[in-house]
């Protein structure tokens, strides 16, 4: 049973920075010019508010209105997360209006020609249908906001009484999210910016993990093994298998490629991941042993593993930087299939899930869902009991079967443009591969009793005794994961 913590937080000074002058925009959420009447008295009576509270006090004392959107790369959960959002904001009190902006923090300043989305007018079946729907259904964005693009954001909230800001995103929607809460505590406006975290990379510091995580961790852990089983089957004819893994800097997701490996003999047998320096030399030789000793190799590679220099492997000097410096570099897989074909002269094949690792719903992890949807509701009780700056984190209760799940909070800053990489404890002494410490973390977030992984069958030569061949137990690889962890 999950259970939500959350705490309260002050409404005291800040440090915040602000922007000389006052550029004014309409009612209309998707801009316009000139500074409003109603827009300039929404700003005296906020700061009036604002400057003669005496304490903490709930934001739900104040009537305002609620607006939620979505950043980033989607997840299976991510939509989770906007109806636990929404339902609890549709049911608190003190709150009117629960807003949708289009694409992230693009819909709230205007950039989008569509007029925010009012979840009064979706039904409740379709935010039901939206609990099993991945890819975020408000649309997203990967936009850096400027100094310039806050002050409008903030007038855009101020004109419609938005006095709760979710914003359900990573480690760059968290930057926008802590510069908005800034910039309005610094205007005396009284809103309160919460972050419900989601990325299927979960890189985010301070929370145990991240919602869409399990999901994507689940869908590499099951895939890895029907690799595994083709690529033994196909062993006298191409003897290695490489799988290019998502992951940014992190090797959290790559690493997941081995939780259900059945024993020593069966891949995935090498892991590499971005926080070892990879080394081809190693990397050929790694895979030449495993062949001599297992016939076949299946290796799991994150894309964005990087050389000694810091260089990128398979890099031509193509691929595309977004605003946040994050690079998208392609040709991992082709570059190292050819350098295993070429120097080890074995046949070579390489697959590379991508997007599907972020938008596969059919291998979903229940639990994560649930605690998707939990990490909404929880931004939401935060934000009434007088949150802001903050993002909802996951505490891990219990190991193992007796994993259970608590919400906490974290301030912001301890989030924007940070990341949390794999902990040396989770890493094997050789670089490539994880070790049993890491399985224990991240075995309890894809699967659950009632939500189970499935379970195989492999055939061995054996004695027939008493009229009876191998037994079932001989010929089973094993369930959920409990292989060679």
């Amino acid at each position: 049973m999950c259970h939500i913590l959350a705490r309260q937080a002050s409404v005291g000074e800040n440090n915040a920075s602000t922007w000389s002058g006052m550029q004014g925009y309409d009612a209309h959420p998707n801009a316009g010019h000139g500074l409003t009447l109603g827009l300039l008295h929404a700003k005296l009576c906020c700061i009036e508010t604002f400057v003669t509270r005496n304490g903490a006090q709930s934001l739900a004392e104040i009537s305002g209105n609620v607006l939620v959107a979505q950043s980033g790369g989607g997840t299976v959960a991510i939509n989770r997360s906007l109806v636990g959002v929404v339902q609890a904001a549709q049911a608190a009190a003190g709150v009117g209006k629960v807003y949708g902006a289009w694409h992230g923090i693009m819909g709230v300043l205007g950039q989008v020609a569509k007029p925010w989305l009012d979840f009064g007018t979706v039904a409740e079946t379709t935010l039901d249908r939206l609990r099993h729907t991945p890819g975020p259904a408000l649309g997203s964005c990967r936009y850096k906001v400027q100094a310039a693009d806050e002050r409008v954001a903030l007038d855009n909230l101020i004109a419609h009484n938005v006095r709760y800001f979710f914003y359900i995103g990573g480690n760059d929607s968290a930057v926008t999210a802590y510069h908005l809460q800034q910039l309005a505590d610094g205007e005396g406006y009284d809103l309160c910016v919460v972050s419900v975290p989601k990325t299927i990379d979960n890189d985010l510091p301070v929370t145990d993990h991240c919602p869409g995580y399990g999901s994507a961790a689940r869908q590499l852990a099951i895939i890895s093994q029907d690799l595994d089983l083709d690529a033994w089957a196909m062993r006298t004819v191409e003897p290695v298998r490489l799988l290019i893994v998502k992951g940014r800097n992190s090797g959290w997701l790559a690493g997941a490629a081995a939780l259900l490996r059945a024993d020593e003999r069966r891949g995935p047998h090498l892991i590499y991941l971005p926080e070892r320096a990879f080394d081809e030399g190693r990397f050929l030789t790694d895979l030449e042993t495993c062949v001599r000793q297992n016939g076949y190799a299946v290796a799991a590679v994150a894309e964005t593993v990087l050389d000694a220099a810091g260089q990128t492997i398979g890099a031509s000097g193509g691929g595309f930087t977004d605003a946040f410096g994050h690079r998208y570099v392609d040709g991992l897989g082709q570059y190292l299939k050819s350098l295993v074909e070429q120097r080890l002269g074995v046949r070579t094949r390489f697959d590379q899930p991508g997007s599907t690792q972020k938008t596969a719903m059919a291998y979903a992890s229940q639990r994560d869902l649930i605690e998707a949807e939990m990490a909404g509701e929880a931004a939401v009780t935060a934000a009434l009991q007088g949150a802001r700056g903050q993002m909802v984190t996951l505490l891990r209760e219990g190991e193992g079967d007796d994993y259970a799940c608590a919400t906490g909070l974290t301030d912001l800053v301890n989030i924007a443009a940070q990341e949390r990489i794999m902990p040396a404890e989770y890493i094997n002494a050789a670089g490539n591969g994880v070790t049993p410490a890491f399985a224990a973390y991240a075995l309890p977030l894809i699967a659950s009793p009632v939500d189970p992984l499935p379970r195989y069958a492999v055939l061995r030569l054996g004695v027939r005794r008493e009229g009876r061949g191998i037994s079932e137990k001989q010929n089973a690889l094993a369930p959920c994961g409990r292989g060679i962890w």
